[in-house]
């Protein structure tokens, strides 16, 4: 139960990591078009 509960948390926070990269990504290279 433990191990599942922190397998689902960290695979949550990974996802999570995942995509406000990739917006930071988009977002910087938006804004650093000169």
């Amino acid at each position: 139960m433990t191990g599942q509960g922190v397998l689902l948390v960290a695979s949550t926070i990974i996802c999570l990591g995942s995509i406000i990269y990739y917006i930071k990504e988009t977002y910087f290279k938006k804004h650093k078009q000169h």
